[in-house]
């Protein structure tokens, strides 16, 4: 992963997340892939997205 793309997730200006960076993000952070994503989930909402496309 690139440092541009791990600075722009930090940022929360990363428009496209693919799952492997996901998953490198959960590695670094020291915790499961689960775990990170209940935790966007408890900070940002249910209806956040971690691409461009929302599901209409």
């Amino acid at each position: 992963m690139s440092k541009l793309t791990l600075r722009e997730a930090e940022l929360g200006v990363c428009k496209d997340i693919n799952l492997s960076t996901f998953w490198k993000i959960a590695e670094g952070l020291e915790i499961s892939p689960v775990q990170l994503l209940s935790e966007l989930v408890d900070n940002l909402g249910s209806d956040f997205t971690l691409t461009e496309l929302e599901n209409n």
